[in-house]
């Protein structure tokens, strides 16, 4: 079969394929000069478009001459009498060939450097990057770079002396901030981002302006800088600490002395009450307890370095007529043994000034890591729950002070409870 035993529709069917292969071949002739492709690209897409546009030529001079009738020029005669396979394989040939070198073209222009694929590199990077003249006229921008501008400043700011300008004044949109630090610029953004901006000439009258994402190391840095201040802080409380130290020494040692004296003072007339009230008991002991008391207010003598705190109360006791029942072992530690002491010595006077008693028991109870004191005489019960004051109260603000408790009892009969932990 030749192409002039087909229909007039398909031969109109073939025509429009062969305008569509040299269109396509136009379109490839296009790019290849456009991408700069070579000589070799160049020729295989005018060669593709010429015979694409020699085959819709004779379909066109065919079907033109069978509508409108006449004699048909020499092309239209040759045309007509090909076999139709031998024009079918010829458009298949040139469809295949066109589909090939578009391919090959298309490899070849993404592996080349143009402006288009430099643009779309620098879009993709994670830094803004920005380059003008030193007049302000703008040469590249990412698009990074833009959204930067634009929420920094509400628009794009395409060029560095303007960027410039409005980071110096601080013409900033709402929610944005500028810190400069150790020569470095940081744009902190409304979404919470930080921007390291530097700037710098190039030369050739061209500066670039280069964004770096520095979030995360400016929040540590911000830490860092609120921990050195509450380190500051601190090496100023130990230095003022510091400072004070002999004064709180002096203060604690005038603290013990007073306290010392006040027990002493306490002991010494409680033996002489006792003493005066029922004439008896050991004279030559109530005139040594006196005579160790005038020293020490007369600041010549202190507490005798061979008499402990429990021997000096003994003595105290058995020169009131009051005996000292221990049930248990007293507490080791020097701090609870002081305390021990001083609270023996508030009951002691309790025991002779409100119960009117004969004996003082003193219950040590220990249980893993606490210590109880407990702390009762056989005299009268109070009348009424107990008023704190004098050695009472001091020994409250002793045993707290040490981080202990204290707990009075007033009926049915007077307990003074010491805890320790």
């Amino acid at each position: 079969m030749r192409i002039v035993d087909l229909s007039f529709s398909t031969m109109c069917a073939l025509g429009v394929a062969a305008f569509f292969l040299a269109a396509f071949g136009l379109l490839l002739l296009v790019r290849a000069i456009g991408a700069r492709a070579g000589s070799g690209y160049s020729a295989l897409s005018l060669l593709l478009f010429a015979a694409s546009l020699c085959w819709m030529q004779g379909f066109d001079s065919v079907c033109v001459r069978r509508v409108q009738g006449g004699p048909m020029p020499d092309f239209a005669l040759w045309f007509q009498r090909l076999p139709v396979w031998m024009v079918l394989a010829a458009m298949a040939a040139l469809a295949v060939c066109a589909a090939v070198l578009w391919l090959r073209l298309d490899r070849y222009v993404r592996s080349m450097l143009t402006p288009a694929s430099l643009q779309e590199g620098l879009d993709q990077m994670p830094d803004g990057i920005l380059y003008s003249t030193a007049s302000g006229i703008p040469l590249l921008v990412n698009a990074r770079m833009q959204r930067i501008s634009t929420a920094a400043f509400g628009a794009g700011v395409l060029d560095t002396v303007a960027l410039r300008r409005r980071l110096e004044a601080g013409d900033l949109a709402p929610g944005c901030a500028v810190r400069r630090q150790s020569g470095s610029v940081y744009l902190r953004l409304p979404d919470g981002s930080v921007w390291d901006l530097r700037q710098a000439d190039i030369g050739a009258n061209i500066w670039e302006c280069v964004a770096y994402d520095v979030t995360e190391q400016y929040q540590k840095n911000r830490e860092l800088e609120a921990r050195n201040e509450h380190l500051a802080a601190v090496n100023a409380q130990i230095r003022e600490y510091s400072r004070n130290m002999d004064t709180i020494i002096r203060d604690r040692e005038m603290l013990s002395t007073k306290i010392r004296i006040h027990d002493d003072v306490g002991r010494s007339l409680l033996a002489l009450r006792a003493y005066l009230s029922r004439q008896d008991g050991d004279r030559a002991s109530l005139v040594r307890l006196w005579k160790n008391t005038v020293a020490l207010l007369r600041r010549e003598a202190g507490m005798p370095q061979t008499e402990s705190r429990m021997d000096a109360l003994m003595n105290a006791a058995r020169a009131v007529h009051v005996q000292l029942i221990f049930d248990g072992a007293l507490p080791a530690d020097p701090m609870l043994e002081r305390l021990t002491a001083v609270a023996i010595h508030a009951c002691l006077t309790n025991t002779i000034k409100h119960a009117h008693g004969s004996a003082l028991t003193i219950r040590t109870v220990q249980r893993d890591d606490a210590v109880t004191i407990e702390l009762t005489n056989d005299g009268q019960p109070p009348d009424g729950p107990i008023q704190e004051q004098g050695g009472l109260r001091t020994l409250r603000s002793a045993v707290e002070q040490n981080g202990g408790t204290m707990e009075i009892e007033w009926t049915p009969r007077f307990v003074l409870r010491v805890g320790f932990r």
